[in-house]
């Protein structure tokens, strides 16, 4: 870091000369795996102590604004969150140790020169590491096959995660980014593209 605003508005780091992923990238099992090992490193970093971030709690927060703003979707946004909460069970979440998370891992968020580097840590946490993997698979899809290659080079296999958790997570972390979507294009306006 080079310079940050105390109020967060700004924040200016070295400059990295690579390439920024496309989706292609999390196609490609030596890609995937490059993001996985690096994935690992960031997880052995011993996280500050603040408290865990809780998906679901969050995604709980995001559906009462949007029932706030439209109570029609009462309904259809409490069986979400039902299923959400039976997924994020099944997953073995709270079973596994914090670390330090991304949890935005966007292809324009990845960029490889000398090594994978992670930039944009507006999302990160302290969370089950998984999430990172869990949000891959929700962002592309396309990846699913390669799930046991993902847990076996991020060390999450050796923590006991299985690919059915990965899954079920996955499903936690979709629904998490849906309802933020929603509430979000009740808070402001947003680009077309979302």
């Amino acid at each position: 870091i080079i310079y940050a605003c105390s109020d967060r508005s700004c924040l200016i780091t070295d400059y990295l000369d690579g390439r920024l992923w496309t989706p292609h990238y999390f196609t490609r099992m030596r890609d995937l795996r490059s993001l996985a090992q690096r994935l690992r490193t960031l997880h052995s970093v011993p996280p500050p102590s603040m408290p865990r971030f809780d998906p679901i709690a969050t995604a709980r927060r995001y559906a009462e604004a949007i029932v706030r703003a439209d109570g029609q979707e009462r309904g259809r946004i409490e069986s979400l969150l039902e299923a959400g909460v039976a997924a994020f069970a099944r997953s073995g979440s709270a079973s596994r140790a914090s670390t330090i998370v991304h949890m935005d891992l966007h292809h324009g968020n990845v960029l490889t020169a000398d090594r994978v580097y992670f930039i944009d840590w507006e999302y990160s946490q302290v969370a089950d590491p998984l999430l990172d993997l869990a949000c891959i698979l929700a962002y592309y899809p396309r990846a699913v096959g390669h799930s046991p290659l993902l847990l076996n080079s991020s060390g999450l296999e050796d923590r006991g995660a299985t690919v059915e958790m990965l899954s079920e997570l996955t499903s936690v972390f979709t629904l998490l980014t849906y309802l933020w979507y929603r509430a979000r294009r009740i808070a402001r306006a947003v680009p077309a593209t979302d």
